[in-house]
């Protein structure tokens, strides 16, 4: 996975909780991946485009080291491009410093109402391919 540290990359700051632990003191599989989710909503909100209509299409997570519940967490939030409908993002899961675990997930933008996706507007394309090129 890319170095996620350049301009565009957003930062999140976690509070590891204790409900996000078994029950000796590791940070769960599935607490990783609502720590994902908290980063990409934070991406989507920093272009201005809201969340409502993004969903989940696609998630990918590579473990590399355990997290324990003292540990200093944030995640690094990239978009690495997107399709007609989606956005492609890379995460980084960071405990004290160090990659605990790298991510790779797609959204889709998607009608509730029609039940299917829906192409991206002009406007949230513009911010999109305007934030890689920065």
């Amino acid at each position: 996975m890319s170095d996620l540290s350049d301009a565009r990359t957003i930062v999140t700051p976690i509070s590891v909780r204790f409900c996000d632990t078994d029950m000796i003191g590791h940070v769960s599989n599935v607490a990783i991946a609502a720590y994902a989710e908290a980063g990409r909503v934070a991406m989507l909100g920093s272009f201005e485009v809201g969340t409502t209509g993004a969903i989940l299409a696609r998630l990918a997570i590579d473990f590399r080291r355990q997290i324990h519940i003292s540990d200093v967490v944030e995640v690094h939030t990239k978009t690495v491009g997107f399709g007609r409908s989606s956005i492609r993002f890379q995460q980084q899961v960071i405990a004290n410093g160090e990659v605990a675990a790298e991510v790779e997930s797609v959204a889709v933008w998607f009608d509730y109402e029609r039940n299917e996706s829906v192409a991206l507007d002009e406007r949230t394309k513009r911010s999109f391919i305007e934030a890689s090129r920065t």
